[in-house]
């Protein structure tokens, strides 16, 4: 979460050691499963996508920039020494640079308040130097997700309580609307679980006085969060609501399906989806959509208008495989976290940026090969 200018680098590294690591048929063997091939499955259909594309420059940045759904897969899949104690320290490492991360925001945050005296320089994009405030929020509430669901994460109820509060805040102030619908969704989920499996009524009760005491105070200080809220519920109920983003997301949605309607089995290629928008966008005569060369803003539509029927069906069965797995192992943070990425992909084409393929390619494989891996090892142990 601290610098994404970074990640190519350790990227490279970490191909470089496990290149180094050896035990190549060791990991080739590791790779021969249908569930790595679901895994690249995207990534491939994105290759294939080339072949009838008609703008070869911008089709090999998007081959470029989605690489980290191939080599991450290749680097999971084929690890051989990764175990419980390893896939710990990784995300306590990624928990900690969210905090260090929320840190640096709020101090620049207050700074420019400081010297602006305007409030909103405490909000949305404003709030976040490091990258766009909807990623943001999504790293955070993954790490919220890790400290409420990851039972042999955090051990002190205390602590738990502080460390959610103080992530929460980051959140909140990012005024990602995706962001804070995640966060209730997240919250919500612990509450059930905490009601309906360990029957922790005081817990319950004393973690949702907290929030609801945060959550006023949070209105009264910082109302403009709200209002963004409002913002979407007007967009979604009113047929006249007012330009800003959320009604800028729903015309763009129905220009993608548009799109879609007329090259639904294979798409338009991997490199011709900015140009279709943009070609509907003139004939619209949508001036600001044009110059700014806006995207779909929903992953599900930017996959389907590239891809057609093969690339949605591909993504949707690479979420699914993951969320039953996970379940299945009852690695429930993994699932919880493949639903909320499902959930954020509804509002941004997360894949088409390196802050969101990275972080997503990385976390999914993560979690799937460790649930594929476990379920290899109950299905030995069971054996005759």
């Amino acid at each position: 979460p601290l610098n994404k200018s970074l990640l190519p680098i350790f990227i490279v590294i970490t191909v470089l050691i496990a290149f180094i690591e050896g035990n190549f048929q060791q990991k080739l063997q590791a790779l021969k499963s249908k569930f790595f091939l679901i895994a690249i499955s995207l990534y491939l259909l994105h290759i294939v996508g080339m072949l009838y594309t008609t703008n070869h420059k911008a089709g090999m940045f998007d081959v470029e920039q989605k690489l980290s759904l191939l080599i991450l897969p290749l680097i999971f899949f084929s690890a051989t020494s990764t175990n419980k104690i390893h896939s710990q320290k990784i995300l306590k490492r990624f928990v900690l640079g969210c905090v260090l991360a929320g840190i640096i925001c709020l101090a620049n945050a207050a700074y420019k308040y400081y010297i602006s005296g305007d409030i909103g320089s405490l909000l949305y994009t404003q709030f976040s130097p490091i990258m766009h405030t909807s990623y943001f929020a999504m790293y955070l509430c993954f790490a919220i997700i890790l400290i409420l669901f990851n039972e042999s994460f955090v051990y002190h109820l205390a602590f738990k309580i502080i460390a959610v509060l103080f992530l929460i805040l980051p959140i909140v102030l990012s005024s990602s609307k995706s962001g804070l619908f995640s966060l209730g969704l997240i919250l919500l989920a612990k509450f059930i679980y905490e009601v309906l499996n360990k029957k922790s009524y005081l817990k319950v009760l004393v973690f949702s006085s907290l929030l609801i005491a945060s959550a006023i105070s949070i209105y009264f200080v910082f109302p403009k969060v709200f209002e963004r809220v409002s913002e979407m519920k007007e967009a979604l109920t009113s047929s006249k609501s007012e330009i800003n983003t959320s009604t800028s997301r729903i015309a763009i949605w129905k220009i993608a399906t548009n799109i879609i309607s007329k090259n639904t089995i294979l798409g338009v290629g991997t490199g011709d989806v900015k140009d279709a928008f943009i070609s509907e966008y003139q004939k619209l005569t949508i001036r600001e959509f044009t110059e700014k060369k806006l995207n779909a803003h929903n992953q599900y539509l930017q996959t389907f208008v590239a891809l057609g029927l093969p690339g949605i069906l591909s993504l949707l069965v690479l979420l699914s495989t993951i969320v039953h797995f996970t379940w299945y192992n009852k690695m429930l943070d993994g699932t919880i976290l493949t639903v909320i990425i499902a959930f954020n992909l509804l509002f941004e084409s997360m894949l088409e940026t390196q802050a969101g393929v990275v972080f997503i390619s990385f976390f999914l494989m993560f979690y799937l090969s460790l649930a594929i891996k476990n379920v290899r090892i109950k299905n030995l142990n069971i054996a005759p």
